[in-house]
């Protein structure tokens, strides 16, 4: 059974595991998420913003954070971060359930959601409703939400 967190308080060393292997697939994403929690660049603590976890009984399973997009300066327009699933995890739904909790976070307080994505996530983030917005090496998907709020 795997339950979905939210985080305020993060023991870096509990994502061991997931930074190990994220950066053996080439990925340096979660080393970024726990060097920036160290420094408290970003806790992921602004209003609307949010970390979440997905636990199982083995420990932190997956990772997904959500921040106000820092590169438009649009307060209304969140940016989906880090997320990673550790890989003998994945295809089991952790991922829709973390980016689940991510968009009904952000529907209190965001009326889009941006992310950027490599071409192997594509097919994911648009099974999800997100719609391609920008195109190249790495791109960038947005959903426009209901809010709640």
């Amino acid at each position: 059974m795997t339950s979905i967190t939210r985080v305020t308080e993060l023991d870096v060393s509990d994502l061991y595991a997931l930074q190990a292997e994220s950066v053996a697939e080439g990925y340096r994403f979660v080393v970024r998420l726990c060097d920036e929690w160290l420094s408290g660049v970003n806790r992921f603590g602004a209003l609307g913003e949010g970390l979440f976890v997905a636990q199982g009984s083995t420990g932190i399973l997956g990772v997904c954070g959500l921040n106000r997009d820092p590169y438009v300066d649009d307060p209304s327009i969140g940016r989906v971060r880090h997320l990673y699933v550790r890989p003998a995890w994945r295809r089991q739904g952790i991922g829709r359930d973390l980016v689940g909790a991510i968009m009904d976070a952000a529907s209190l307080h965001f009326r889009v959601l941006r992310v950027r994505t490599t071409p192997a996530a594509e097919s994911f983030y648009r099974a999800l409703g997100f719609q391609c917005a920008i195109s190249g090496k790495d791109p960038t998907y947005v959903l426009e939400l209901d809010r709640v709020a």
